[in-house]
């Protein structure tokens, strides 16, 4: 098959969340498997494209999309990522010349970004069409791209090159902040009729016009990022308004993400003091443990050492840290936490440090290597999310022998085996109901345990031999491309 998998954001060359690492490592995956891929996405001006080697697709010439009466050139770039994924970005200077991807340098999200969404969608169509490209599935990412699906099932239905397309989007988080809601206007501006905007309709949401939910009626499949997030989000508390939408649906289905084995892997981790694996060397751990302390200036190296890399906003679950702290410092252990995110918290976390400045040390900002450093050197790793479609953080610990506890929700829920349920093959700890004194005891329960370092071992090495590459997510999503063409 031919796929084209459309994004907003792919590792290494545009990142804001887990999106650009599942950008890469499903389609690398999917092209091992024997597939040819074309990948779409804007070309941001934050990118170097000399150092980065993209350049100007052959004999291309511009072509026009015309967005609310105002005309933007379409100019196309390419680059191999590897034999079978080509990479082609789509740039116009006025929507993608800009220092971020979403928001500006204040956090600040660009009041004209349902126009770039428009402008990628229809933009990768005409590309496509364009280019005389035999693409079988599109494989679409969130509300940002969202719009490809009723696109193809209306004024593209009969379009050579367009019409047989079939559409797989994936919802990587269905926040009512994601699902592209916005005046109903924007139907006219985006090409689509206004027909389809009566109560309940597929482009009516409250009176507004909200992309994901466009894209979920009008796609041929509905993925998302793990099998208990699928059933979640079919729930009022977890649909986010769209649950009804969602609710019975014979197309949704939950595949867990995977990771980039050959990036996060402590045997070869450029990032580390020392490197280690699950055999001889894994007392090489505890140097990186060492090293931890020292880089955040802690001191206490019997204690466990309890890690955080996160967003601080209230979905990660900082209310409970906030509820609980007294008493954690009260316990045997030290804290060290990697984020920045809402001022509230990163406020509450800098007092939390100048109150406890032997237990608890706080860095506010986000650096790649010193995440790798911290799953390397942390004994557990703490993850009371609120909600969690699937996370990232628990597969990169339990591959460095750093021993989860979580909220038991979305992905947290299918990729952590209880110890205390299963103590012959349990791979992290578990907290079942979402309040401080569930996260607390389990807190404990676990320092408990790893006080006995001959079951903590067990538990690490559990973790460590557990497969959670990109493979076998990749299959289930062949197998769903096939079914479909």
């Amino acid at each position: 098959m031919n796929i084209g998998y459309v994004t907003t954001e792919l590792s290494p060359f545009a990142k804001v969340g887990g999106l650009a690492d599942v950008s890469n490592g499903l389609p690398i995956a999917l092209s091992s498997l024997g597939e040819d891929l074309t990948i779409f996405m804007p070309l941001y001006g934050t990118l170097d494209k000399r150092e980065l080697k993209i350049r100007k697709y052959p004999k291309w010439k511009d072509i026009t999309i015309t967005i609310d009466n105002i005309r933007y050139e379409l100019t196309l770039f390419k680059k191999k990522l590897n034999k079978k994924v080509t990479i082609l970005f789509l740039y116009n200077e006025k929507l993608f010349n800009r220092d971020g991807i979403y928001t500006d340098k204040e956090g600040k999200g660009y009041e004209d970004n349902h126009i770039r969404d428009i402008f990628l969608s229809k933009g990768v169509l005409k590309v496509i069409k364009k280019l005389e490209l035999n693409i079988d599935i599109l494989h679409l990412n969130d509300s940002h791209t969202a719009l490809i699906a009723p696109y193809l099932k209306t004024q593209y239905c009969n379009v050579p090159f367009l019409k047989d397309i079939k559409t797989v989007l994936t919802i990587h988080n269905l926040g009512s902040a994601y699902q592209g809601i916005h005046e109903a206007i924007e139907i006219k501006h985006a090409g689509l009729s206004y027909d389809y905007h009566y109560l309940g309709g597929p482009f009516e949401y409250h009176g507004k016009f909200n992309f994901l939910k466009a894209g979920i009626i009008y796609s041929d499949m509905v993925t998302t990022v793990s099998p208990k997030y699928a059933k979640e989000i079919q729930t009022e508390e977890f649909g986010e308004g769209l649950d009804g939408v969602l609710k019975n649906s014979n197309k949704l289905v939950g595949i867990l993400n995977g990771i980039e084995t050959d990036v996060w892997d402590p045997k070869t981790d450029k990032y580390l003091v020392t490197n280690f694996n699950c055999g001889k060397t894994l007392k090489n751990k505890f140097k990186n443990k060492l090293a931890l302390l020292e880089e955040f200036g802690l001191t206490n190296e019997s204690a466990p050492l309890i890690a955080m890399i996160s967003r601080l906003t209230e979905q990660k679950g900082f209310e409970l840290l906030k509820e609980k702290i007294s008493e954690l410092m009260k316990l045997d252990l030290n804290l060290i936490i990697l984020g920045t995110g809402e001022k509230r918290y990163e406020d509450m976390l800098k007092d939390f440090m100048e109150k406890y400045p032997k237990k608890i040390s706080i860095k506010l900002k986000y650096s790649e290597k010193l995440a790798h450093q911290i799953e390397a050197g942390a004994d557990i790793f703490l993850m009371p999310s609120k909600y969690e479609p699937c996370g990232l953080n628990q597969f990169y610990s339990m591959r460095y022998g750093t021993v989860p506890i979580v909220h038991s929700v979305g992905g947290l829920e299918d990729s952590i085996l209880d110890y205390l349920e299963n103590k012959k093959d349990g791979t992290g700890f578990k907290f079942y109901n979402f309040d401080s004194n569930s996260m607390l005891k389990t807190i404990k329960d676990a320092i408990s345990i790893y006080k006995n370092r001959k079951e903590w071992k067990k538990i690490m090495l559990n973790g460590m031999k557990s497969d959670f590459s990109w493979k076998n997510s990749a299959k289930k999503y062949l197998e769903i491309y096939k079914s479909l063409v």
